[in-house]
This record gives C-alpha cells, structure tokens and sequence, in this order.
C-alpha cells in the first residue's frame, strides 16, 4: 500500500516549522506540569535521544537498524553497574557508557560490510535479542521468581542495596523529575543540534552520498565503510546516552526493559517524524510517548485505538528529505 501523497507545500512548510516546533516542545514542560506530567516528560526527552541515533543511522546513512534497544540496553547497564559496583557520578558514567555504544556500534558495522538491506535488517534484529541477555548472563545473577517458579537474569532490584544509585551532576543528586527533565531536556537539545550540524557538514553529505548509491560515492572518493562505521559508533554512542539517563531515572533495569518493541517503537517514531528529520524524530517521540499515558484508561481498546492512530499517521507522514518533496 502506497502513502497517501502529501503537497509539496505541506512538506516544504514541514521542512521549516519542525525545528522550531521540536525545541518549543522541550521547553514546554519547564513550567514543571506536576511530579506524573514531568516523569511522562523525561521518558519523551529519553525516547528522543533513542530516535535521533536510530534516524542518523537508518533515515540519514541508510543502515536498517531493528535492534537498536541492544545499544540502548549497553548505556544503561553500563553506567548503573558503574555507579552501583564502584560509585561513580554520572559525569563519568554517562560518557563510558557512550564509549561502550560506541564500540558496540562499530562490531554491529562489521557485518555491514559484507550485508546489507534486509539481510542486514535481519543481522541487527539477531543483536536486538541477544545483546540484553547476554549481558546480563555475564554480570547478573540466576534469580527465581518465588511466586511462578520462573528463573530470570535481573541486574538490579528495585530499591535496597542493589536499587541503580540516584544521578548526581556536580554534587547534586537529581531527585525529582523535573531536575531529571532538566538534563534529559539539555541534553537533547544539545544532541539534536549535532546532529543537524553532522547532516548539513561534509560528513553528512558524504553519508547522504553512502545512502544513495554507495559505488557511485566510493568512485568520488568517499569510503562507504568508514562512513558506515562513523554513523554506526555515534548512533550507538547516542543510543547508550538514552539508556544511560533511563537506568538512573526509573532506577531499575532488566532485559524485559529492552525488549524488541522497544527497536520497533524508536522505529515508527523515525518513520512518523520523516527518514532523514532530525526534529521531526523529537516531535513524533513526543507523541508516541504521550498518546499511550492518555489512552491508559481504555484497557480493553487502548492497543487498538493507538494502533489505528499509528497507521493513520503513517499514512500522511511527511519526509525529512528535500529531494523526496
């Protein structure tokens, strides 16, 4: 089924309101909505994050990611084990667990080199599901849950000794939301205007040139390998940002966190925003995030209204790309 064409005014005026639009809905929840409205707010700035690294590398550089919660679950576990094993503050642990997506981003580009297209799509899927169990079989403990008699991988529990330690930034322990919302929010906004900054460089042309015709950008003397590396390591490095503020503001994490849905959800949310719009992934991460706390009440339909909805957007979505219009 084809999309629904959108006028070409419609997606011009897209093109220039939806940067404007996506630092306005940053700043919105700073008149602190309350302590619920302000938790809804953090988990959009941190689903934010998690859909800029995925657009860079699928909408941008043209990588098919569908295991990009794998990333996502390296940050968090990255820096919840540094501040729960060894007591680090955040400023140490948010930049090692970046480190980490990072190197795990450039071993999920290897394949790329011999792959690509679905085949590739599949080999990040593979990742998607291993990566949470995996690493939480290396540095977790065999629990049991006492009422099922299911055995489980769980990393930390939920408060006690073994809850994820509070963010502290400079001495200052985040411990409220709109203080999380507050770093979550800076944060975004200073990953987003890299990245439009990475897009509208040389680099970004270069990756634009990958995406389009990766033999006709090597016999220009671009090198799609080390431009597919470089999208792969710094969408991973953002994606583990993501997970990093996740781990420290729910204050528990597991591989049930970090489930394939997750990797679809970052998906449609690249996809509603436009393939290539930075600031379009922001704006519909806000509204994807926001649309389930509203239909929470509607047990029996609420998945089936918000899939109808999803698909209804998915028909009129815009493009982030000019040449598309």
């Amino acid at each position: 089924m084809k999309d629904i064409r959108v006028p070409a005014r419609l997606k011009l005026l897209w093109n220039k309101a939806s940067l404007p639009a996506a630092v306005l809905v940053l700043l919105i929840p700073l008149v602190n909505l309350g302590a619920y409205p302000m938790r809804v707010a953090v988990m959009c700035s941190i689903y934010s994050l998690l859909a800029l690294s995925l657009n860079l590398l699928t909408g941008i550089a043209g990588q098919v990611s569908l295991g990009h919660a794998a990333f996502y679950a390296v940050g968090a576990y990255t820096s919840a084990l540094l501040a729960l094993r060894l007591g680090l503050p955040l400023w140490i642990t948010m930049p090692a667990a970046m480190l980490m997506g990072a190197a795990m981003g450039f071993v999920t580009f290897l394949p790329s080199r011999r792959v690509s297209g679905g085949y590739l799509a599949i080999v990040t899927l593979c990742r998607g599901f291993a990566a949470p169990v995996w690493i939480t079989a290396e540095i977790g403990e065999l629990k049991v849950n006492a009422r099922s008699g299911h055995c489980y991988l769980q990393l930390v529990e939920k408060g006690g000794r073994n809850g994820v330690p509070q963010a502290q930034v400079f001495g200052v322990k985040l411990s409220s939301p709109y203080q999380y919302y507050l770093l979550s929010m800076t944060l975004t906004l200073l990953v987003l205007f890299l990245l439009i900054n990475i897009q509208r460089s040389n680099a970004g042309r270069k990756l634009n040139a990958v995406r389009i015709d990766p033999i006709a950008a090597e016999s220009m003397g671009i090198y799609p390998n080390r431009m597919k590396a470089l999208a792969f390591m710094v969408s991973g490095a953002i994606a583990a940002l993501a997970g990093a503020l996740y781990a420290h503001f729910i204050g528990f994490i597991d591989p049930g966190s970090f489930r394939s849905d997750e990797s679809v959800t970052a998906l449609c949310m690249v996809v509603l925003g436009g393939m290539g719009s930075l600031p379009g992934s922001v704006l519909a991460a806000f509204l994807l995030t926001i649309i389930p706390e509203f239909l929470r009440g509607l047990d029996n339909v609420r998945m089936l209204i918000y899939g109808a909805l999803l698909v209804a957007m998915m028909l009129f979505k815009t493009t982030g790309r000019k040449h598309d219009a």
